[in-house]
């Protein structure tokens, strides 16, 4: 009986996700939840008590998922810069695959200017834990220059290839899903403010 409750849970989740993605928060309803799940309306409150329990489990998962350092292994040897330059190029790409899922996560921020979200909470970890390894490698400079420059860096390559790649394409027709051309974005960025 429990592995069908475990199923039934991850269905759910699995579904939300997949929702999030298709339809945004807005249209993420509990209809179109339970169909893709292959359940009926009233497992959604059985295992999460309502619909908004549900997406917020939903964005827990994948915002840990997002953030997820096993991601950026394949660089672990690199130099510094370059490691830097490996892991906003893996984000863009994860941000491309999944605009939907970016979106759900900043949207209460990008509409409500709301700053106190776990998303943006989850950010500013990971940026703290992109400066300890880049300090740990080595990089120069440090302090506040660093924070300056990692933020900037990390702003650009976070807005333009994640939240709105498409913000300039009318003007410079860059298309930041290739993955060349996201390498060469992030590349630029690092390389300009972190010479």
């Amino acid at each position: 009986m429990r592995e069908e409750t475990n199923s039934a849970e991850a269905r759910l989740i699995e579904a939300a996700v997949e929702c999030l993605e298709a339809y945004g928060v807005q249209g993420a309803t509990a209809q179109r939840i339970a169909e893709r799940a292959g359940v009926n309306n009233s497992s959604i409150n059985y295992y999460f008590r309502s619909k908004d329990r549900l997406i917020q489990k939903a964005l827990e998962v994948t915002l840990h998922n997002a953030f997820d350092w096993e991601d950026f292994q394949e660089s672990k040897l690199y130099e510094p810069r370059e490691r830097l330059i490996h892991i906003l190029t893996v984000l863009m790409r994860h941000s491309h695959k999944y605009p939907g899922l970016a979106r759900a996560h900043f949207s209460e921020t990008m509409t409500l200017r709301k700053y106190d979200t776990p998303a943006i909470h989850r950010l500013n970890e990971f940026m703290v834990e992109l400066e300890q390894d880049l300090i740990k490698r080595g990089i120069t400079p440090t302090g506040p220059e660093l924070k300056m420059a990692l933020t900037q860096i990390v702003g650009a390559a976070f807005l333009h290839g994640a939240l709105a790649p498409g913000l300039f394409r009318e003007y410079s027709a860059i298309d930041l899903s290739d993955e060349e051309v996201a390498e060469e974005f992030v590349r630029r960025l690092v390389v300009r403010l972190l010479p």
